[in-house]
């Protein structure tokens, strides 16, 4: 009787730990989540800047300053890429 009573104890506990733990996880993905999509705000708005002062595209055909613009749309891509990846994980989740 006695093993049973400590067995259900310590199982108890390590629930307890690992849903502290899990928890604790989830914050920090959380925390990426909104790192990485005020990041993808950012970009966006970077690009659109650079876009409006470069009017006739004089800097973004230009092998130089192009090469920034092509390097701020495969970030904005990949992280496009990213979100619609974990939308699409998260929709098919609900379905279920």
């Amino acid at each position: 009787m006695i093993y049973t009573i400590v067995l259900l104890v310590l199982s108890i506990l390590l629930i307890a730990l690992l849903m502290w733990l899990l928890n604790k996880q989830l914050k920090k993905v959380e925390k990426a989540e909104t790192v990485l999509n005020s990041t993808y705000v950012l970009f966006n708005e970077a690009l659109e800047e650079l876009r409006r002062l470069d009017r006739i595209g004089a800097f973004e055909s230009d092998d130089e300053t192009g090469f920034i613009f092509d390097q701020i749309k495969l970030v904005i891509k990949t992280i496009e890429h990213e979100l619609i990846k974990e939308s699409e994980k998260e929709n098919a989740k609900k379905e279920k």
